[in-house]
């Protein structure tokens, strides 16, 4: 990853084998030639009224994830209405998609019309 002055954030081409590891490799170049640079920022104080709290939410919880480590996952996972663990990489949606649409259509599902 390389950070410019102004906070944006580029992926280098390393992060690829990261955030695709279980992806068929041709999602995975799709993937990587959309990346565009981004800018990413943790708040320094904590939120007085996250969403969460009031607004039903999903948790993917990425089990071979080599970006963010599967316990941290687990730990805001439980804090979401749903959530479901997967053995995938970062990109579920790529690497479990099934899997992660039943998931999604099932909570989509629940909620009001």
């Amino acid at each position: 990853m390389r950070t410019a002055p102004d906070g944006t954030v580029t992926l280098l081409p390393t992060a690829r084998e990261a955030l695709y590891s279980g992806t068929p490799p041709h999602h995975a170049e799709r993937a990587a030639a959309l990346w565009r640079p981004m800018r990413s920022r943790v708040p320094h104080t904590p939120l007085d009224d996250p969403a969460w709290l009031t607004v039903p939410s999903s948790y993917v919880v990425c089990a071979a994830d080599r970006t963010v480590l599967p316990e941290a996952q687990r730990d805001c996972a439980v804090r979401a209405t749903a959530h479901i663990e997967l053995d995938c990489d970062h990109s579920p949606f790529y690497s479990a998609p099934e899997p992660t649409a039943r998931f999604l259509a099932a909570q989509a599902a629940l909620m009001p019309a």
